[in-house]
């Protein structure tokens, strides 16, 4: 019997012993699951920042990329707001990783009722042991803007002369903005010019005049949230060189031009055009070039044009046509060989002249005008004739149409 005791002691002992072997080893296996951290979350935003805000319209999405250090992350949340409301919240709980300088890039939708404004940009971290948050904030990074750019301060100013080329083309906006030019109205933004200058508030272009006369230039501009404008500023000026001397005899004539309202006028050394709604004024020379200058403010809408002549070989043509300058001056080789205008010149029409003014004074010197000279256009001519002299000794000239 006591050998059966103690048989049974030594049995409870290693049973014991056993036991706490099992607890001891379990305790170890738990001991994985303890996180020791002490140290917060940093977060710094890359973009967009104060110093370099994003610009957009209400309902746009908004790209944000900062980057944190963090190595137990929980969650972040990006949070743009101003002192009322907040236009646009999300947060992210899961397939965060920790690490040193962790980027992090993001979306979020702004709200679509959003007014316009300057917004904080806010980005918080949280970690999974309860540390304080790390966050970082930015005043101001966020503008939401729904209208267009506002132009003003032309240069040159409108409907005003310039008198040498290269020209400087421009205008000022109301906030920065590209701005695009065209020399044709109602381009879309897509297919104009930018200026060389522009992504500024102040924008130009040095550009070179390839012809005197009128000159239009329309611009449209976008900002940087995209606001574009859809109605075309308009730039007018009239390029007038000053006016060159001939050696010897020279005529010089004064012409007054109006067809309509904001006549456009172009001008070389061997035409003068005017043209308005589709009908066209044209002074063309025959062989010799010629110098003018021009009067934009004679009288009214009228243009007052002066122009040199050399006396040998002096001749030039007046002429009605439809459409642009471009229907005379493609034609300068024709009307200089054949001396008048052919019947396929242009749109040539024999019923819009009578509809509009047009003045002719004719300032000879040093030409002789004996008797008198004869153009022909169709079944009407136009005769200039010396008709004597006045009681000052000046020359009288008369000009006729025949038909």
């Amino acid at each position: 019997m006591k050998r059966s005791k103690s048989f049974r002691f030594v049995l409870l002992v290693v049973m014991f012993v056993t036991s706490f072997a099992v607890l001891y080893f379990a305790g170890l296996a738990h001991a994985e699951d303890i996180i020791v951290d002490n140290t917060p979350p940093t977060v710094v935003i890359n973009s967009p920042t104060a110093a370099d805000p994003a610009y957009h319209q209400a309902g746009d999405t908004l790209t944000v990329n900062f980057t944190y250090t963090e190595e137990n992350p929980s969650n972040y949340s990006i949070r743009v707001y101003n002192t009322t409301d907040t236009i646009c919240y999300t947060l992210n709980d899961s397939g965060l990783q920790g690490g040193t300088d962790i980027t992090v890039i993001d979306t979020c939708v702004l709200d679509g009722s959003a007014n316009d404004g300057n917004f904080t940009l806010k980005v918080v971290l949280n970690d999974t042991v309860g540390n304080t948050a790390g966050s970082n904030t930015q005043t101001g990074a966020v503008v939401i803007d729904s209208v267009p750019p506002v132009r003003a301060n032309e240069t040159p100013t409108n409907n005003s002369e310039v008198g040498s080329s290269p020209v400087t083309v421009g205008l000022d906006t109301d906030e920065i903005a590209e701005c695009r030019y065209s020399q044709s109205a109602n381009d879309p933004f897509s297919q104009m010019t930018a200026f060389t200058n522009t992504n500024a508030k102040a924008h130009s272009s040095s550009i070179e005049l390839a012809y005197e006369g009128t000159y239009n230039f329309y611009v449209k501009c976008r900002d940087r949230a995209g606001n574009t404008n859809t109605d075309d500023y308009w730039i007018r000026f009239i390029y007038v060189p000053g006016i060159g001397a001939w050696l010897g005899h020279s005529a010089k004539m004064r012409f007054a031009f109006h067809i309509g309202t904001g006549d456009n006028i172009r001008y070389g050394e061997d035409y003068i055009s005017s043209w308005n709604n589709g009908v066209v004024l044209g002074i063309v020379t025959a062989e010799t070039p010629i110098d003018s200058s021009v009067n934009t403010s004679y009288p009214g809408d009228d243009y007052l044009f002066d122009i040199v002549q050399r006396e040998k070989d002096n001749k030039f043509l007046l002429v009605f046509t439809n459409g642009t300058y471009t229907d005379i001056t493609d034609n300068l080789e024709e009307v200089g060989l054949k001396g008048i205008v052919g019947k396929t010149f242009g749109e040539f029409s024999y019923d819009e002249p009578s509809a509009y003014k047009t003045f002719l004074i004719l300032l000879y010197h040093s030409i002789d005008l004996n008797n008198s000279l004869r153009w022909a256009a169709g079944s009407y001519d136009l005769w200039i004739k010396n008709i004597g002299k006045n009681t000052k000794g000046q020359s009288k000239i008369n000009i006729t149409i025949k038909g």
